[in-house]
């Protein structure tokens, strides 16, 4: 819930959600030309701070978005040789 953007009143829900989420996939889909839509969602769901019952549930999803530990769950289920790697993230610091 939010105020943000001049709204005047809380702003929620998947009309809030849904632009925030696909800003933190596109960051995603810009760290690596290999990074392919399924790792996105996988690093998304996995580094997604669980909210109400444990798991995916029909109140939260799986829950609320964290970028960073979304970019860490994609670092850690790249399956790109190591050279390849170390080559993209010294072209892109």
């Amino acid at each position: 819930m939010t105020g943000a953007g001049g709204f005047r009143t809380p702003f929620f829900g998947t009309s809030a959600a849904a632009p925030h989420v696909a800003g933190v996939a596109a960051q995603l889909m810009s760290k690596s030309a290999f990074v392919s839509t399924d790792k996105v969602r996988t690093a998304l769901i996995e580094g997604a701070v669980d909210l109400g019952a444990v798991g995916r549930d029909n109140i939260y999803g799986y829950g609320r978005v964290d970028a960073v530990s979304a970019e860490l769950a994609l670092k850690a289920g790249n399956p790109l040789p190591a050279i390849l790697i170390l080559l993209e993230e010294e072209n892109n610091p």
